[in-house]
């Protein structure tokens, strides 16, 4: 029956509050309701005996109550921390709970109306000295603060004082302190001195440490010396076990499920597994069987188990039983209950799943770690094996039991199991069980009897360490550093104040390396500075080897600092111990055929990286630093490295744009780099570039040109490059005022773009990679009058899209070149730059570099015939191939033209104009020239002819041939300019004039000549085309004298002559034939004839 009806099945259990919330002994003494449900349990109560025996018989004082997360010691701190208050009515309620149940007690803590002063701290990484003199402070609230050195005398004079009946320092998560010492940030004799004075005080000064492991262990990785140490002080303290009894967890367990949903049905469960329980623990009453039907919807295979789990050492998982009940992990019981059925239970085979899911790398780390290991391979064997789900929840139930069967009293009996898949029939259990045993997953011991997962592997992983260990004296700290994953320490203060993000590295060495590392070192992988952390030899003491660095300190201008850690002792033993493991992992051959094994050391190596790291981390964040004022602590490395950054980077560019202030860009931001680049050469007169709307490169406009002042408004509607504002943005103007005078100071060498990226990565600019390239255009840009850029040794005029392309594949091809007006010859470079403007090449202004870049320009734009024409003066030859050829402005203007022209340059700029247009007009004429040839050929007039055109008409429509029609269509447009004149000369000579040689012209003077003889041909039938009947049209064209002009006769000739025409055209024939004329010759005495004819009709008509 559901004693709740109304309320939803998933919510009919519930975890009593006093069991969800964990204690906290310095919030939870004193509050009203924090002894609500306490129960004293034998644990508690034999702790509490122990500890009062001890305290009324000998001068013991000291103690630590060691047990697992969960197990009631901070409670039982919380009750006795109330049975000694001053609080009269609580001291009554807590007394009341511990009764006369211990024997004892109120001998060992007699307490009056003062009451005893209870002092309670909460572990942390952290000086156990400083939060004890805190509390006590807080306690006491006195006018002059306990010192944290001075902490145990303070306490003891406290307790000889009488103010108090006694102080109980009680020290929750006490572990905290000791893995800090373990660290070695802090002194570990803090608690001996205080265990002794405490045991030799007058009054009753009461230490109680609450630990989950022992002393030892929180020191199992410290060298042996070190260990013995440890050894020592834990002498001092009286160690309790806190380990409650299977039934009083589950009695707990019990006690904090509250459940409102009737379950009769699962007593006989109950019953089975307590008789199983009780076979091997006689201990274990009949009273079992409640304790565990309580506990539903929990199988009681799960809570016999819970208390077991609970106390082994996974990593030292803050796990506890209660934990393990209100958590919401997967697998968990609350995830169970959030779709309950009011029906079902929670059994072994989901605790499994849990464990794997949430511990699995902890368990594997743990002692546990190898049956552990083992059980997992069984139940993947039976997964790989194909196992239904009966058998895969079977296999899990049984791995489960087997690897607690020592500490729960529980074994994997037939009975047992079948009990945990209760709704399975007895004989498919038992033809499971067969299944997982022929799988050899589980094995059925007779000797027991009970079934145990079958054991795999018998790889010794201790042994083999020990062995590999054996094989190397220590590790190198390259080796250390490479498998310790240090991270680099951000100066994030810097970055935040600068827009540039610069780290420091972190490095581990010897005191050896450190003395190399201080002559030689220098910045890589992207660092600016380096935190060199120095591991001394074993037996070393600390404060002589910082002694010893400070003299190795290194100049000024780089940025290491040497520090030395207080854990070095535990870095070097878990360092040697991972190497170990990586040498099991490699040169063990029993690995390749035991995957249990291989768990177990990769979950080990794991482990120990893990813990190696967290070390590292201490070391860094503790060690003793050799800075330039003296050694110390830093409170922020972080800090430092930022102020470490703004003293070597002060002059450092402020730009805030992450996608280019950095080293390594994106693929994106290498497009948007580009691409600006791009605008910057072409557009740089232009508002924003010529940008509309927000491409990609707007934002870098935006960050990297425009809040810098590099690019802006020079006047109404006018943008261009300029250098930076001292005020906007001082560290860009150092950066620029240093690179024009490294410039400038490089003289006619100048400097390459990849000196000057040097120049700008060191500091105190430190100016990021992605940036170089744009602030090296935007200053070649902003001083284009004064900068002279070189690809190649060649001068370049004008920047394009190519050279920013180039310039960032490879900035060493790149010059750059300083170039200054001097008063001596400002007059003869006016004279040069009036010149260039003669020849319609005007300067933008009057700079050498400007008359320089439009000399170039002058000669580059001349066709590729007149660049290398010998038809133009030798001057003007000399002038046009030194032109073509410059690659320093200074030396053009200053000695190369007046050397040339045999001048001085005050007078170069009178004798070059008459030279540029030598040049300039070289092509025309050239052009000019075949054109008048051409015309005589035509017997047409030279330049514009309107009759030509008009005689070209008909002959463009007029035949088969093509390129006649289209020499006739050409000249339709033949109107004199150069651009006609071209089109004819290109179909002509098959060649464009502009690409000819000196030999190309004669050529194309014979092709317009045979052109143009085709053409008056052509000219002749048509026009003798189209005459009346009765009548006969001849037309007669000839061309001798190796002339270019062609004689054209046209006549008609009559019927009646035509005999006579006949006649004596054969007596001709006849008679050339009788001379012995044939073909050509024939044909060439008939045209010198015909051409002697027509001279005489000339003359006399």
């Amino acid at each position: 029956m559901n004693k709740a009806a109304d309320v939803p099945v998933s919510q009919a259990v519930q975890i009593a509050r006093h069991y969800r919330r964990s204690v906290r002994i310095d919030a939870d003494i004193g509050r009203p309701d924090a002894l609500d449900g306490y129960v004293l349990t034998n644990t508690a109560r034999e702790a509490l005996s122990i500890m009062s025996r001890q305290i009324s018989e000998t001068s013991d004082r000291a103690f630590t109550w060691t047990g697992p997360y969960g197990g009631g010691k901070s409670s039982l701190a919380v009750v006795l921390a109330s049975a000694l208050s001053a609080n009269a009515a609580m001291r009554v309620r807590a007394r009341a709970i511990l009764g006369d149940q211990v024997p004892g007690f109120q001998d060992a803590f007699r307490v009056s109306s003062k009451g005893w002063l209870v002092l309670p701290v909460v572990g942390k990484r952290a000086s156990v000295s400083a939060e004890t003199a805190k509390v006590l402070n807080a306690a006491l609230e006195p006018a002059t603060a306990h010192a944290p050195s001075l902490v145990v005398n303070d306490l003891v004079a406290l307790v000889e004082g009488g103010r108090f009946d006694g102080v109980l320092l009680l020290v929750d998560e006490m572990g905290k302190f000791l893995e800090a010492a373990a660290a070695g940030g802090e002194d570990i004799h803090f608690f001996q001195d205080l265990a002794e004075k405490a045991g030799l005080s007058k009054g009753r000064l009461v230490v109680v440490g609450l630990l989950h492991q022992s002393f030892r262990q929180y020191a199992s990785r410290l060298g042996i010396e070190a260990r013995e140490e440890w050894a020592k002080i834990q002498g001092r303290y009286g160690d309790i076990s806190f380990v409650a009894t299977g039934d009083e967890v589950v009695q707990l367990i019990g006690n904090a499920i509250e459940c409102g949903v009737e379950h009769s049905q699962s007593v006989p469960t109950a019953r089975v597994i307590a008789a199983a329980i009780a076979s091997r623990r006689p201990s274990v009453g009949e009273s079992m069987v409640g304790l565990l039907d309580k506990c539903w919807p929990l199988h009681p295979v799960t809570a016999s188990l819970l208390g077991p789990a609970s106390r082994r050492q996974f990593g030292q998982n803050e796990r506890s039983v209660f934990g393990f009940l209100s958590s919401l992990e997967p697998h968990g019981f609350q995830d169970f209950l959030q779709t309950w059925d009011g029906k079902s239970v929670y059994g072994p085979d989901r605790y499994w799943d849990y464990l794997r899911a949430n511990l699995e790398q902890a368990i594997l780390a743990s002692p546990d770690g190898h049956r552990w290991a083992q059980a997992v391979e069984a139940v993947e064997r039976a997964e790989a094996k194909g196992a239904d789900d009966v058998e895969l929840a079977l296999a899990k139930v049984l791995a489960l039991i087997d690897i607690f069967r020592g500490t729960s009293g529980l074994m994997a009996t037939a009975e047992v199991l079948h009990t945990a898949l209760a709704a399975v029939p007895e004989q498919k259990v038992a033809t499971a069980l067969e299944k997982l045993s022929h799988w050899r997953v589980a094995v059925y011991r007779r000797h027991i009897p009970s079934w145990t997962v079958f054991e795999g592997s018998d790889f010794d992983i201790d042994q083999a360490v020990s062995k590999a260990r054996a094989t190397f004296v220590g590790v190198d700290t390259a080796t250390l550093t490479s498998m310790a994953n240090l991270n680099p320490l951000v100066a994030k203060r810097h970055y935040h104040e600068t827009g540039t993000f610069r780290w420091m590295g972190v490095s581990l060495h010897s005191l050896q390396e450190a003395e190399r590392l201080a002559d030689s070192y220098s910045p890589e992988g992207g660092e600016f500075g380096r935190f060199a952390l120095v591991l001394p030899d074993r037996h070393a003491v600390e404060r002589d080897v910082l002694v010893k660095l400070a003299t190795l300190y290194p100049d000024a201008t780089r940025a290491l600092v040497f520090g030395v850690p207080p854990n070095f002792q535990l870095i070097a033993d878990l360092g040697a111990e991972l190497v170990s493991l990586r040498i099991v992992q490699d040169t063990s051959s029993e690995l390749e055929g035991d995957s249990v094994a291989r768990r177990e050391v990769a979950a080990r190596t794991l482990a120990v990286k893990g813990a190696l790291e967290e070390s590292l981390r201490e070391a860094v964040a503790k060690a003793h630093w050799v800075f330039d004022d003296g050694v110390g602590k830093a409170q922020s490395l972080s800090a430092t490295a930022s102020d470490m950054a703004d003293a070597r980077f002060h002059a450092s560019p402020r730009v805030w744009s992450e996608l280019i202030n950095r080293d390594v860009l994106s693929t994106n931001s290498v497009k948007a780099r580009r691409d600006l680049m791009h605008r910057m050469v072409n557009n740089g007169e232009q508002q924003r570039l010529g940008m509309e709307g927000f491409p990609a490169e707007r934002g870098l406009y935006e960050t990297v040109l425009a809040e810098t002042g590099l690019h802006g408004a020079i006047g109404p509607n006018a943008w261009a490059f300029k250098a930076p504002n001292v005020e906007l943005n001082p560290g860009l103007h150092a950066l620029w005022e240093a690179t024009r005078q490294a410039v400038i100071d490089a003289g006619a060498k100048g400097l390459t773009a990849a000196e000057v990226y040097e120049l700008w990565a060191k500091p105190p600019f430190g100016v990021k990679s992605g940036l170089l390239p744009v602030f090296l255009l935007a200053f070649a840009l902003a001083h284009a009058e004064h900068v002279a850029v070189y690809r190649d040794d060649m001068f370049e005029p004008k920047l394009t899209d190519v050279d920013a392309d180039e310039l960032l594949q490879s900035a060493r091809r790149f010059n750059l070149r300083w170039i200054d007006k001097d008063s001596d010859y400002a007059a003869a470079l006016e004279s040069i730059a009036q010149a260039l403007r003669q020849c319609g090449f005007p300067p933008s202004s009057g700079s050498p570099l400007e008359v320089s870049r439009n000399l170039v320009k002058l000669v580059f734009s001349l066709p590729s015939w007149a660049k290398r024409t010998q038809r133009v003066p030798k001057s003007a030859r000399a002038v046009r191939d030194l032109l073509l050829r410059a690659n320093d402005p200074n030396r053009l203007l200053m000695i190369d033209l007046p050397t040339i022209l045999g001048v001085p340059m005050s007078e170069v700029g009178g004798l070059l104009e008459p030279l540029l247009r030598k040049l300039l007009d070289a092509y025309p004429l050239m052009l000019h020239e075949v054109d008048q040839s051409m015309a005589a050929s035509l017997d047409a007039a030279a330049g514009d002819d309107a009759e030509l055109r008009l005689r070209s008409e008909p002959i463009s429509k007029f035949g088969a041939d093509l390129r006649l029609k289209g020499f006739a269509a050409r000249l339709m447009k033949r109107d004199g300019s150069v651009e006609a004149i071209e089109g004819i000369l290109s179909l002509a000579a098959n060649k464009p004039p502009r690409d000819w040689t000196d030999l190309d012209i004669e050529a194309a003077v014979l092709a317009v000549s045979d052109l143009a003889l085709a053409f008056r041909r052509a000219e002749a039938l048509v026009n003798v085309q189209g005459r009346g009947l009765g009548r006969e049209a001849i037309a007669v064209v000839i061309g001798t004298g190796g002339t270019s002009e062609v004689v054209t006769k046209i006549f008609e000739l009559a019927s009646r002559d035509k005999q006579a025409v006949d006649d004596a055209a054969r007596e001709v024939l006849s008679r050339l034939e009788s001379l012995g004329l044939q073909g050509d010759l024939l044909f060439a005495a008939l045209a010198r004839a015909s051409s002697t004819l027509y001279e005489k009709e000339v003359n006399h008509g």
